[in-house]
């Protein structure tokens, strides 16, 4: 702190360096306290991956990554996940609205295989966490 007289009167104030130190230290305490929001990174976060992939800003996924990162203190990994969801949902919503661009008199064929393509994935997925969360799957011989 420096203090200084202005026209008789005593005024304190801060210097530079000791107000920049203080808003680091406040900006690491905010990072290292923040509160685990798994829904936003794993949901909210691919979903708008999806639309701005969509619509050609692929730019805004770095800060959305970076969102990612910042909902999901517990697990650090959790980034990753999130823009591997994103991927898969942006190819898959690609892939639908082109298909049904490219066969429009065959929607009912092209929402089934669209449809199977997914669900094929969210059974081999749960297939896959009950097959690892097995226990005798975890006993080395």
């Amino acid at each position: 702190m420096t203090t200084a007289t202005r026209n008789g009167k005593l005024v304190r104030g801060i210097n530079a360096t000791a107000h920049v130190d203080g808003i680091g230290s406040a900006l690491r305490l905010s990072w290292t306290m923040r509160t685990d929001r798994p829904w936003l990174a794993l949901v909210a976060v691919p979903l708008a991956m999806n639309a701005s992939g969509l619509t050609g800003h692929w730019w805004l996924w770095i800060p959305l990554t970076i969102g990612a990162a910042a909902c999901s203190p517990a697990w650090r990994w959790t980034w990753v996940l999130s823009v591997q969801l994103g991927v898969v949902g942006t190819e898959w919503a690609y892939v639908g609205a082109v298909s049904l661009a490219m066969w429009p008199m065959h929607r009912t064929l092209v929402g089934i295989v669209w449809t199977a393509g997914v669900l094929t994935l969210a059974v081999v997925g749960a297939f896959n966490r009950r097959y690892q969360s097995l226990p005798e799957r975890h006993i080395r011989l």
